[in-house]
């Protein structure tokens, strides 16, 4: 069936014409529209909205049409939905896209009521609408827009229908017809009593001390995040957020993520208050960390994990105590502790273990390379305490000599397996120290702080490019030299600095306007001393070098050792090199390199950590 324009929404193109037509939404075809929205947590909300939307709808579809004109595919017929709540529905849009759908909403009684459909774009936060040392950072950071983005094709349609037709049972757009798979509103004043009365039980385990914007609370930029907000206010007292915009698209999206959430607790809260308690704990959890200002985030975070949460809570498939039983299962085979590297040393690597649950856990830590392991080196267990952060000292592996000459391993690195529950990760440790190549070492990734998602992922992301720097450590002149260029895309000012921290912790501080700060006095601003720092200037950067202070080399075992780490601050954020740290941590962590190498070197090392 084909509409003029005019017909669906006033778009200025006069005369078009639009289609309207649905596919079959398996799931490897929604996995393809994840990918082309271009995030991770996009296939988590697609998987929500879709779930089991391969079963045959109880409407017959008609036959796709072919189409010279723009048109509006939608894929997702069967989406799960909360009545009175926006419903986001996912469409595919080639050509010129209306910024409105013409819909009819049908009630079971046959009546019907026509509203105005928006279609909404996802996008990426820009540069600054995201705090650069934000921990807990939204597992879904788009927002939504009516503006499309060059390119794009992947959209959503906002289906919120007017209140004047109670108990609407589908959607009508030409011969397309969306039935959702309902479920009722969650009681709000019966979920705030449950919420309440949990908050109750664990406030012996609720993190002492006032909440950081940026460490403990969600993004409320972000409207993906905003059913833990609601979650939050009657269980940590957590302030609302600036709302948004009513009728915005950030509105519609925060209030149908939010629905589906709170459906799914008091789904669950029916027929067992204890589970629908520990869930609720899990997606607001904070942890006591002695370094950090204030309580840090530590909920679930990982999006798939979200995803798979919220779809077995609505599977219509599992009432009462079937659901209770599989929602505790999946509770107790997930691994609910955060783990990141804090910090290592030649003897050892430090863990951090942040466990957001009431109740001790044991972690099995164990050598998993073959080359390294001595068969006097036994699994280790760590015990992590309740609602806080624990550091686990684990002793580098031993690694294997034969008559006193310890056997090679390519690049150094071994993997620790860390086993909690039902769940197995593998965390590549760096080597203790890299050997430097005949011209130095490359220091050319900087990446972005630690955060949240990227531990509950086990990645780490690139500096964005304002943030962008490299750094070496070569020879010259018969001594060392640490040099480094920093890339400001602009005249450098005082507020572009770059942080070159050695052994002890001591820093040097060199800004874009020329002024150095160095506290232990290890360089010199004489010209014809030996020590002196070089500084130059130019449009778009500016270089930094000097000769190795003596005070950052270590001798030890015949070998001369430097600890080495680099800290690019701007007005546009934070990035280390060579490693992330976490976005409180002071100062940036250390990679000894080791100048004398011992064997055959060949160029230059090009280090990128792992």
């Amino acid at each position: 069936m084909r509409r003029t324009i005019g017909e669906i929404g006033g778009n200025p193109y006069d005369r078009a014409s639009v289609s309207f037509r649905v596919l079959p939404t398996p799931a490897a075809l929604l996995a393809t529209v994840a990918l082309r929205v271009g995030s991770v947590a996009v296939a988590s909300l697609l998987a929500i909205l879709s779930a089991r939307v391969a079963e045959a709808s109880p409407f017959p579809s008609p036959s796709p049409e072919p189409s010279f004109a723009p048109s509006v595919e939608v894929l997702v017929d069967r989406p799960i939905a909360v009545r009175d709540a926006p419903i986001l529905v996912p469409v595919r849009i080639a050509g010129a896209a209306p910024a409105t759908v013409s819909v009819r909403a049908i009630a079971g009684d046959g009546s019907a009521l026509g509203f105005e459909a928006q279609i909404l774009w996802p996008r990426r936060p820009r540069v600054g609408e995201v705090e650069p040392l934000r921990w807990a950072r939204a597992s879904n950071e788009l927002r939504l827009s009516r503006e499309r983005q060059a390119g794009a094709t992947d959209a959503y349609l906002a289906l919120d229908p007017p209140r004047e037709l109670p108990r609407v049972e589908r959607f009508e757009l030409g011969a397309v017809r969306i039935a959702p798979r309902w479920f009722e509103a969650a009681n709000l004043d019966a979920l705030d009593g449950l919420l309440a009365r949990l908050a109750r039980r664990a406030s012996a385990f609720t993190p002492v001390g006032a909440p950081d914007a940026g460490l403990s609370l969600p993004d409320p930029a972000a409207p993906f995040e905003r059913f833990r907000w609601e979650i939050g206010r009657a269980l940590r007292g957590w302030a609302a957020p600036p709302a948004f915009e009513a009728g915005s698209p950030d509105d519609l999206a925060a209030r149908a993520t939010t629905a589906l959430w709170l459906a799914a607790l008091s789904r669950l809260a029916s027929t067992s208050e204890g589970v629908a308690v520990e869930c609720a704990e899990m997606l607001v959890a904070t942890c006591r960390d002695d370094t950090a200002p204030a309580p840090i985030a530590a909920w679930i975070a990982d999006p798939a994990a979200l995803s798979s949460m919220l779809a077995l809570a609505l599977d219509a498939s599992r009432t009462g105590e079937t659901l209770v039983e599989a929602m505790l299962s999946w509770l107790r085979v997930r691994s609910s502790i955060q783990i990141w590297v804090e910090d290592e040393t030649r003897d050892e690597v430090v863990l951090a273990l942040a466990n957001p649950t009431t109740s001790e856990e044991v972690v099995r830590l164990s050598w998993l390379d073959s080359v390294w392991l001595d068969v006097d080196d036994p699994p280790l267990a760590a015990l992590a305490m309740p609602g806080e952060v624990t550091r686990v000292r684990v002793p580098r592996p031993r690694r294997a000599e034969i008559d006193g000459a310890r056997i090679p391993q390519d690049d150094g690195r071994a993997t620790l397996r860390i086993e909690h529950r039902g769940e197995v990760r593998m965390l590549v440790v760096t080597p203790p120290v890299v050997r430097a190549g005949l011209a130095g070492v490359v220091l050319s990734r900087f990446v972005a702080p630690l955060d949240l998602v990227s531990v509950s992922m086990g990645t780490s992301a690139d500096a964005p490019t304002e943030l962008a720097a490299v750094a070496s450590l070569r020879p010259r002149l018969g001594s060392w030299e640490v040099f480094a260029e920093v890339r400001t895309g602009r005249a450098p000012t005082a507020d572009d600095a770059i942080v070159l921290v050695g052994a002890g912790g001591t820093a040097i501080t060199v800004r874009g306007n020329g002024a150095v700060d160095d506290p232990a006095g290890l360089v010199s601003a004489d010209p014809n001393a030996s020590g002196t720092l070089e500084f130059r200037a130019y449009a778009d950067r500016f270089r930094v070098g000097f000769v190795l202070p003596p005070a950052w080399i270590d001798r030890i075992e015949g070998d001369a050792v430097v600890m080495l780490g680099l800290r690019r601050t701007g007005p546009e954020g934070v990035a280390d090199a060579p490693f992330a740290a976490v976005p409180w941590r002071a100062t940036p962590r250390l990679l000894g390199v080791d100048l004398l190498g011992g064997g055959a070197r060949v160029g230059e090392t090009l280090y990128s950590a792992p």
